[in-house]
């Protein structure tokens, strides 16, 4: 049979029938889905600008009625996805920030405004989200819903649902075209016919060509090569990228082009890339405990240029533009230079301030990653930066019109920003990490946060703690059916004991050897045994065995002793003080679990009573060192 090609086009709902129908099929040697989140987004986001995203190859077989997706099938199955249920893709980017702004304004409110304007955003999303999972559903889309899923959000509101609807109008009317759109985009198309057995090589030969290169891979390869020169106490970027070419270069017939060899780099200075690299690298590797160090030299540490974007106060989504920003706006060398200088100055302050958290020794076991994650870190830092060195001028929809930016002298308001953020800021830590406030990206909640001059250094009463930590484990308990597998301590559980045991424990307990576990008082074992007898009868009880009143460090050496009992049934020498200084139990408090005759309801109660009790112990230890309160 001759083998032949010609050019189609298909509609993105055409492709979804398609493979709905099973007339577009995917051959055994194709490889899986191996796109990343972060990857389908960006093809949506192409087809939802009109940018070109490159064509797919089919083999159309004529025998079988249908088309083999040859090359494209991450793409099929994203275009797929997304006429299935276009809400997934609707995201903090498709929201527009003068329309939240107007809702804003209508509230008549003046504190909070940065956490009132988050939580519009992401009742919005999370409206979209769970009412318009199809397709059909979109062009149905009520305006007026939206507006009372606020106004029931922000009382405030109430009585002005109309005018939200019609503020809300156009930009969900963006949206409803935006799927429309791309329900009809056509998707160019080579399709092959003939002779099948030449499929296997061609798909070999097309995806021989390797992986898509990575946003850093782009940075590198279209940043201007524009020199800097590096300070010696700077040095260690060189280093970095001096280990990076010294692994890339394994054939030494293979040259670099457009970018440093390692004896240039010396001599030269750096390109911002080759910069901002090396510079991730040396913090990450200086401040493990805030930053998650990647293994591999050449591997990219994104923590340097969303820091260094954060300090310069521009939104995250301005990172591809990092090179140029910030040349404008430190204008040579020397300031680069100190401008990087004094961010290592802001990291360690805000290291001191949530060492409580980090730096106790939990965290340094089996290089633990940090409780936080990477946006949250950079706001701490990039807030303590910009309130520091930078006066930034902002228009009514919180739109950066002008920088001032002196690294030779602090803003006035320096030093009572400083003592509040030492005082405060460690509590909107806590609660941020209890809340998930910076689940997802994270991006939107940076360039708020960032600008918002209050948000480090606001009073957090203790009231207002106390709730949100009473929120927090009552949702924990009913989330948590635990049985055979049992969760380990998340984010928010390591906090919370970290700050309890890092002032139960002695400076001499903090530097010795001795390593730590976090341990279930209620063990596992015990636990998995009791709930053993009534789930044989297929009542099935499970219980939140990994919450945090079931939860205490101890001692490695005393933790591998008991095994999988309880401290109370092994031989202790100072019984006393393990219970002051590690489980803040007494004996009585462990005796339910001996019990193998309990009902289940005896037993339910018995454990619910057993952990809330210690979780209010905990609480307690918590805030009484928040508040600097007596013990």
């Amino acid at each position: 049979m001759t083998n032949g090609w010609k050019m189609e086009e298909f509609t993105a709902t055409q492709i979804h029938k398609y493979q709905e129908d099973g007339k577009m099929v995917v051959p055994t040697y194709q490889r899986g889905l191996v796109w990343k989140k972060e990857q389908k987004n960006d093809l949506v986001d192409s087809i939802k600008k009109g940018l070109p995203f490159g064509s797919i190859l089919l083999y159309r077989d004529d025998n079988k009625g249908n088309y083999r997706i040859i090359d494209g099938l991450q793409r099929c199955s994203t275009i797929y996805e997304f006429i299935q249920n276009p809400s997934k893709y609707f995201n903090t980017d498709d929201i527009d920030d003068i329309v939240i702004e107007k809702i804003y304004k209508m509230t008549g409110l003046e504190a909070n405004k940065s956490s009132i304007k988050d939580k519009i955003i992401n009742i919005i999303v999370d409206w979209i989200k769970e009412d318009y999972k199809k397709m059909e559903d979109i062009s149905g889309m009520q305006y007026r819903d939206g507006a009372d899923k606020i106004s029931d959000a922000l009382p405030t509101l109430k009585g002005k649902e109309k005018n939200i609807a019609e503020v809300l109008k156009p930009m969900l009317q963006s949206f409803i075209n935006i799927c429309t759109n791309m329900a009809g985009t056509k998707i160019p198309a080579i399709v092959i016919f003939g002779d099948e057995d030449a499929l296997p090589i061609i798909f070999e030969r097309i995806n021989s060509k390797g992986s898509q290169l990575t946003k850093w891979q782009i940075y590198a390869a279209t940043w201007s090569d524009d020199k800097i020169i590096i300070n010696d106490n700077l040095k260690k970027i060189i280093n970095y990228n001096m280990e990076r070419y010294d692994t890339m270069n394994i054939d030494d017939n293979i040259q670099f082009d457009n970018e440093n060899s390692t004896s240039e780099l010396t001599n030269n200075g750096v390109n911002t890339f080759q910069l901002i690299f090396g510079f991730g690298k040396m913090i990450s590797h200086e401040f493990p405990q805030l930053f998650t160090v990647k293994n591999k030299s050449t591997d990219v540490e994104s923590i340097g240029f969303n820091l260094i974007n954060a300090c310069l106060a521009y939104k995250n989504s301005e990172i591809k533009n990092l090179n140029n920003n910030l040349k404008r706006e430190l204008k040579n060398d020397e300031n680069i230079n100190l401008f990087l200088t004094k961010i290592i100055e802001c990291i360690k302050l805000v290291d001191n301030t949530i060492a409580i958290t980090t730096k106790f020794k939990s965290n340094v076991r089996n290089n633990a990653t940090p409780i936080h994650t990477e946006m949250q870190i950079c706001s701490l830092i990039a807030s303590i930066f910009i309130n520091k060195y930078i006066k930034i001028l902002v228009n009514d929809e919180d739109q950066i019109i002008k920088r001032e930016i002196n690294l030779t002298t602090p803003r006035e308001d320096w030093k009572d920003y400083r003592q509040k953020f030492e005082e405060n800021a460690i509590k909107t830590y806590l609660m941020d990490i209890l809340q998930m406030n910076w689940r997802g990206s994270g991006d939107k909640k940076l360039n708020s946060v960032i600008l918002n001059h209050d948000y480090y250094i606001k009073n957090v009463s203790k009231e207002e703690l106390s709730q949100v930590l009473n929120i927090w484990y009552e949702n924990m308990k009913t989330e948590r059916k635990e049985y055979q597998k049992v969760m380990t301590p998340k984010e928010a559980e390591r906090a919370i004991l970290n700050i309890i045991y890092s002032n139960e424990f002695t400076a001499a307990d903090q530097i010795d050897g001795t390593y730590y576990d976090i341990e279930h008082l209620a063990t596992k074992e015990l636990m998995k045994t009791q709930l053993a007898r009534f789930n044989s009868t297929g009542e099935y009880v499970r219980l939140p065995i990994s919450a945090i009143g079931n939860l205490c460090f101890l001692k490695e050496d005393l933790n591998r002793q008991k095994r999988g009992k309880t401290i109370y049934q092994i031989e202790i020498d100072d019984l006393q003080d393990v219970e002051d200084k590690y489980t803040f139990t007494k004996e009585t408090d462990l005796k339910w679990i001996e019990d193998l005759t309990s009902s289940k309801e005896t037993f339910i109660k018995n454990y619910n009573n057993f952990i809330d009790g210690r979780y209010n112990t905990l609480k307690n230890k918590l805030l009484k060192i928040l508040y600097n309160e007596n013990q």
